[in-house]
Parts: C-alpha cells; structure tokens; sequence
C-alpha cells in the first residue's frame, strides 16, 4: 500500500469512529498510551440495563466486557466521550449493542472497522499486533456464540486480480547471475561486506557480499523484489529501518534502489500465454479466512493462537480475565533465538529465546484450576529434532527455575509431563514419560494434550490418541501443594539448561479434563490460519453462458490455503461452487488443474493435475459456504512461496473446461532440478534410507509375513523384535548418518521375518507356489529359491540400486562357497538331497540366511 493509499484509509477511518485525542494536536495518526484513570479504578462494573435480548447478552460476554474497562475504549467510545461511536457506553450496553454492530463485522471479523482501526495504530493498549489479536478474537467469540459455536463463512465475491500482475507480466530471477546484476553486488560488497560476508569478523547471513558474485546472488534474491523494487528489503531497511546506513539513510536508500531498478530493467517481461483456460488471479490476503469453530472450548480458560505475526506480545485470547499475555525474551530473527512463523506460529530456536506471563495474570490458573483438581494443557508442536534431552521445556506454570506446577516437556522421541501435587515433590516428579519404544514425539506438527484429574491421574495424548502410558503416582491434591506466585513460561524458562527447539502454533489450557472424544474432536478441526481463495472462472473459454450474467460472475473455484511453513503454501481440496442460488448442474468438465504463481506454473506441487471432474446433481451442493458445491479432490499439496502472502500471485490454469478443447499435450513437464551441492562443492548423494517403520512395513509386505506373526509356541515375535530395534534402525533418510549399527539392526529384523517365512509351510507356498519345500530348494538352488527372492525382493531399472542379476550372482556365490570362507555353502553341502546332514532343518536354515541377504540388502532399505 502506497502512503497516500494509506493517507485515505487513515481519513476514512477517522470519519467512521472519530476520535480520543491523542494529545497536541497528534489526532488519530498517533498511538498514544491509554488515557490516564484520573484516580478511577480502570476495572469498570456495569449497572445499567438489562441485555434486552440473547444477541445483546452474548455481545455484551464476549465483546463489551473485555473493552468497557477505563485501559481501553471505556473512556472514550461511550456517550460524552471523545471517541465517535459509543460501542461500550457505559449507561446502557443495548446502546453499545446498536453502535457496535455498525463497526463490527461478525462474518469475518479480522475486516471490522474497529480491527482495522487498532491495525492502523489507535490507541491499542499493548502492541499493535497484539490488539489486532484479541480484538479480533473478541468479535470471533461473539459470532461463535451467535452461531451456536461456530463461525460461519460465506462466500462472497472476491475482487479479481489479473493474472499477468499490475505491470502486464512479472520479471523472475534467471537461473544463473546475469550481467546486469553487478551493479548490485558493486554496492553490496562496498557498504556491507563487514557484517554479510562469511570471512566477516562478526559475518551475518545471508551472505549476499560475498566476494564471489554467484554465491551473493543466490542468497540476496529473497531481498530483492524485481517486480514492485520498492518493496525489497534492501532497499526498505535503509530507508524505514535506517540498518547501517554508511552516510545519509534517504541518499544510501535510493543508491540502492537504483541499482536494483538497473538490475531489474534488464530482465525480460515474462507474459502468459493468452491461449490458456486461465482462471482470474488471487494473492493469499484475498482469501476470506476459515472459521476456526468447531473446537470442544467449553472449559478453555486461556488460549495462545499466536496470530500477531510479529512484535514481541502474545495474546491471551479466551476471552477469560485476565489475559495472560506472553512477552517474548531474546533476539527476533532466523537462526537467532525465536522467530515468527507464517500461517500463526512461532519458532523457538534452543537458545536463549522463551515467552512467559508475569504471576499476576498468570495467578488465573490456580484460582480456575487448584480447587477443582483437575485441568488439561493442550499444544500443537512440531519439534525441531527428537535429539533433545534435559527434558527441554516446552511450556511451564512455575518459577522459572526447578519449582513448578506443571510442566509438559521433550526428552528425545519421549513427551514427560511433570505435575505438582502431595504425592510429588516441588518439580512435579517423578513425571510420567511416553514410551521409550513407542516414540510419540517426532519432528513434525503434532496435536499433544496432557490431563490430570484426582481420580484419574495424568495422561497423555498425541495426535489425538490416548498413548496408554499408566501413571504410576497415585493422584493427590493440587490447591495445597501449588503456588499461587508462579508464571507461565514457553520455550524455556529463566533458569532452564535445556530450552525447547521447535514450534508452536497453539496452546490451550482448559480447567476440566477433556474426554477421549474432545481431544480427538480438537485434533481434528487441525490447527494455523486458513484461508479461502475463489479463483473466479465465470469468463475463461469453455464456461458455460449461466456463469455470467452481465458483469457479475457466478463460477469459481475454491482452494482451501494455508501458509505452510515460511517457505511454502499448503493448497487443499479445491470444489467447485456458483454463487448463482438458483443455478442447476449441467455437466461441466473441470479436467487437469494446475496452479500458476507470478506468472509462471509452479514447478513442484501440481497434484491437481489427476482432477477429472464432471459437475453433475448427484455431487453438487446448494449453498456458499465451504460444506456447499462440488468437491474436486480430496487432497493437498505444497506450492513454494517466492515473495509472500500480500504478493505472490497465484491463478489456475485448466486441461479442460466446459466446452474447451482438451490441452493436456500442450503442457510441457517441468524439467527435474539438479540435486544439490554441499558447500565445498562435492555432489551430495541423490539417495537415502528407508526409516524404521518403513522398513519393517516393507518386509512384512515383500515376505507376506505379518508384522505380529507368532513362533511355533504361540509367542509374538516380530513386533516385539522391531520394538527391541526399533531405535536401532535408521530414523533419518540422510544418507551420510547411516551406521553400521543400523545394517546390524537391519539384518537381525530381516533373519526374523526370513526365518518365520521359511518355517512356516502355508506362507512358503504362497510365497514360491509349489516349490516353495526343502527338497525343491536342493533340487533346484538357483530356479526355485533364488530367483523368486530376487524377482520378489528387487526392482530392476533402478540406476541406483544394484541390479537382480548382480544379486542373484552373489546369493549364489554365497551358497556355493566361491572363492572359500563363505558359509552356507548349500550346494557344495547339499546337492542333489543326498548328502549327510544335508536334512530339511539345514535347508530351511540356508534358505533363510540367503532369504535375510535379499531382503536386509541395500537394494530394499535404500531408496
């Protein structure tokens, strides 16, 4: 947004809610801190009429009352006060219900007047963001409890953008440095190679003054913005941050603009081709957001959603007084202590960095929680590696230091919850861990809740199921034993050996214990923003005449979108729908969709391409919401982010639509990219490993073998062999981290499944047919037993993998002892079934040893 685009807003905000005056003339523009109470108590107590309906009552629970006090819009938005609109007045809330509903927007609230009012800088009594937040969040509550407990969205039509962006193409980066960006790299390696250079005395990544102008332009690209150049962080941080200017801030700014101007002007437009069935275009800030309804929060007394994005405040927004904000502690940034993740969520590094609420908020806990003796803490996480030990802190109430209420924590692949009561001691111990074997803690986003009742005790959940890990300390009491001076700590605490690495992207206390039911309930509505993209498809060639009428566009498709990470996007079961309330399916085909980014097809993640879809009135749904029109496809898959949500311009392009002619010949795969290097140029190896699951599930479904199957005694064997190996096998696909132990672990899984397969007569058969018997594998070594393992275990035109020749070869090298020292030996042994000794016992035993080196060989556990 420019700054006069800015200007306007600004004016017609101040038009819509006047104003509490900032003070010396400052106006609306300024952020001045709350108006002082003037020895008033800032806890206001309402006693005026009565809510004369339930929409005024529940506006009055879960809206007025949390912005009523003097700290916040009390003081001025009520009648007599300063401010325009008397959304809180303070002698009547129906009065405050009137004026508040022509400032709120309860379909989607982030794009209330009131939240875009804050947004912009007026009198928001923490951060920015943070207002943003729990304003936000108050009118969300609001309209769930209007709808019964959810959110409804409804889809409305968006404003279309051009695919071919603004400017009538886009400019991307060339694969390799062009001419044209010396220019450049000239003013980086003058004025900020002391910091962004690897040889620097304190160097500072990215390394975009490299010396070396190949490695300065990889790294520098995510700085520079080639289409609105104004937007590159190169040039922003000296001109809006003043970071390290080398003269004047304004000049040093604008001699880096231009030089990336000059750059920029040098890369050809890139246009789309006009022929396409292109749908109109969308960035991701268009998209009308997901409702988040649909949660098990009836006992829900504090809530962390983490939806700031920047600054260092985390809202509390439950909507339960009083908020316990969280204040961030250490260096902002990546690679530094913590850092804010796309899509609501925040990164934790291992360092330095945690948040934590101060006791006096955080005394909110043990007055819900204490008497009651029950409560559970919920969390999504994603643990940044499953190496961690101590245990790492993933969130405390308790000292910040060893003295704790509660605390929920990671040791390795294992979660341990420590609690307080007369049965444990200070730090919560002995705390109840998962188990070691099962290793429910994993490096990727996982839903956790932890509970604790006085009858039940403690317990343990992860995505959604109950570990069945038994408490063996007897439940006690908590309103005795815990104190009330405690805080809440994320990440770490202020004393702790072992901060937590990873991320979070929800916490929720709640102060009963939630059933089975509710957990797996919460895990599944899944967790983070989500946003509706409408790709408007109403004028593309091939849509049917009902998709227009006039300048109104009915036809769109829908994707579900989310910020996946900071690097890419998260597109999810694209439907069909018409705005049209009256329209009738009549068999459009949607066939091959792809998703298009700045101009271009993205390179990975067209999943969408297996779309084959006729709109029929079998499948399609009346309605505009996300439950209405007609599901495409059930999937989602990953688009890489290249500028950002407020920028990266995404639109559909079609194989197939309606009346269209069939284009699936005209697209031309993209071209597989090279494998990386590392960094001192050594070709990495483009293979890795299977893990430990995968592997047991593969030998279970090359031999035919059950993962559970029993020995002849009607004991288990496998599983509880793949449980002792378990942590044995490999647990990263890296190629380089695999070790001896790990072939070790394999071979043992490999004899185990072997052995059972050739011991037992009904698998042998289904397995080899007819010559699956001792005496068929001595009659014919090479025919009946070698050859069906290797057809059965090995794929052949793999270029690398070995070949089943090759491995055929030395399985029978093996067996007939060539070249000495090799055992079986079975031909030399065994032949012809009439040797000494030579009985089926021996045989079966030989089978499975050369069974074990089909199957534990690399040519099954690489990939």
């Amino acid at each position: 947004m420019t700054f006069f685009s800015r200007v306007l807003l600004l004016a017609a905000f101040v038009l819509l809610l006047g104003a509490c005056s900032g003070g010396g003339g400052g106006g609306e523009s300024s952020n001045p801190p709350p108006p002082a109470s003037g020895g008033t108590s800032t806890n206001f107590v309402y006693s005026g009429p009565q809510a004369r309906d339930g929409n005024v009552l529940r506006f009055q629970q879960n809206f007025y009352n949390n912005l009523v006090n003097d700290d916040r819009c009390g003081r001025c938005h009520t009648r007599g006060g300063t401010g325009t609109g008397a959304f809180v007045d303070r002698t009547d809330v129906n009065v405050a219900y009137d004026a508040a509903v022509q400032v709120v927007n309860l379909q989607n609230p982030v794009a209330s007047t009131v939240v875009t009012k804050v947004a912009g800088g007026h009198n928001c009594w923490t951060t920015t963001a943070a207002c943003r937040v729990l304003l936000t969040s108050y009118i969300e509550n609001w309209a769930a409890s209007a709808a019964g407990g959810a959110v409804t969205v409804q889809f409305n039509s968006p404003i279309d953008r051009d695919p071919n962006g603004t400017a009538g193409g886009f400019r991307a980066f060339p694969s390799t440095t062009p001419p044209g960006y010396a220019g450049v790299h000239n003013v980086l390696t003058t004025y900020c190679a002391g910091c962004h250079r690897a040889e620097a005395t304190t160097p500072q990544q990215p390394y975009f003054a490299a010396a070396d102008i190949d490695i300065s332009y990889a790294a520098v690209q995510p700085k520079i913005d080639l289409n609105t150049t104004t937007r590159s962080r190169l040039y922003v941080r000296l001109r809006d941050e003043h970071h390290n200017c080398w003269s004047d801030c304004a000049a040093n700014a604008q001699t880096m603009l231009d030089a990336i101007n000059t750059f920029a002007g040098a890369i050809p437009v890139r246009v789309l081709d006009s022929a396409a069935f292109r749908s109109a275009g969308q960035v991701l800030n268009d998209g009308i957001i997901g409702s988040s309804g649909g949660r098990f929060e009836q006992y829900q007394i504090a809530l962390w959603q983490f939806k700031e994005g920047s600054g260092d405040k985390v809202s509390d927004t439950s909507g339960v007084a009083p908020d316990i904000e969280l204040s961030l502690r250490g260096n902002e940034g990546e690679g530094l202590d913590y850092q804010w993740v796309s899509g609501w969520g925040m990164q934790f590094n291992g360092r330095n960095g945690l948040a934590s609420g101060n006791t006096t908020s955080s005394r909110k806990l043990y007055n819900t929680i204490a008497a009651g003796g029950e409560y559970s803490l919920e969390a999504w996480v994603a643990p940044a590696n499953v190496t961690q030990d101590g245990p790492a802190e993933i969130f405390s109430y308790g000292d910040g230091g060893n003295r704790r209420n509660f605390m929920v924590g990671q040791t390795m692949y294992n979660y341990e919850f420590f609690n307080r009561t007369s049965n444990t001691n200070i730090s919560g111990e002995p705390s109840l861990s998962t188990d070691d074997n099962d290793e429910r803690a994993q490096a990727s986003l996982q839903h956790v809740v932890v509970t604790y009742s006085q009858t039940t005790g403690r317990r343990i959940y992860v995505n959604g199921d109950y570990t069945g890990d038994a408490d063996a300390t007897p439940p006690g009491t908590l309103a005795a034993d815990w104190s009330t001076d405690y805080g809440v700590f994320l990440g770490g605490d202020t004393a702790s050996a072992v901060p937590w690495a990873g991320v979070v992207k929800l916490l929720s206390v709640h102060n009963r214990v939630l059933s089975d039911s509710q957990v797996l309930q919460n895990f599944s509505k899944g967790v983070g923003e989500k946003r509706y993209l409408m790709f408007n498809i109403s004028n593309a060639t091939g849509a049917p005449a009902g998709c227009r009428s006039g300048t109104a566009s009915y036809c769109y498709i829908v994707f579900e979108v989310s910020q996946f990470d900071n690097y890419a996007y998260l597109f999810n079961k694209p439907l069909f729908i018409s705005l049209d309330p009256n329209f009738v399916p009549t068999g459009l085909t949607i066939k091959g969709i792809r998703i298009g980014i700045n101009g271009q097809l993205a390179p990975a993640g067209q999943a969408y391409i297996a779309v084959n879809a006729t709109i029929n009135g079998t499948d399609y749904r009346s309605g505009n919401g996300p439950d209405s029109g007609q599901l495409l496809y059930d999937r989602g898959t990953i688009v890489g982010r290249e500028n950002g949500p407020d920028t990266d311009l995404f639109y559909l392009e079609f194989d197939q639509l309606g009346s269209s002619a069939d284009r699936t010949s005209v697209f031309v795969p993209s071209p597989v990219p090279a494998f990386a290097y590392t960094l001192d140029g050594t070709a990495e190896v483009n293979a890795g490993w299977r893990l430990f699951d995968s592997i047991s599930y593969t030998f279970a479904q090359l031999t035919g073998v059950p993962a559970a199957s029993n020995d002849a005694s009607g004991a288990r064997v496998l599983d509880q062999m793949f449980a002792a190996s378990r942590q044995s096998l490999p647990a990263t696909p890296d190629y380089q981290s695999f070790l001896a132990s790990h072939q070790t672990a394999i071979a043992q899984l490999a004899i185990g499944y072997c052995s059972t397969l050739m011991n037992d007569a009904a698998l042998r058969t289904s397995f080899f047919g007819a010559s699956g018997t001792p005496a068929a594998f001595r009659a014919d070594l090479h025919g009946n037993l070698v050859t069906p393992l290797v057809t059965k275990f090995i794929a052949n035109g793999l270029s690398t993998q070995p070949t089943a020749t090759s491995v055929e070869t030395e399985l029978l090298a093996a067996a007939n002892n060539v070249g000495g020292g090799r055992n079986p030996g079975l031909a030399t042994a065994c032949t012809g079934g009439t040797v000494a000794g030579c009985n089926d016992a021996r045989t079966l035993q030989i089978a499975t040893v050369l069974c074990a080196g089909a199957l534990g060989s690399a040519a099954v556990t690489a990939q």
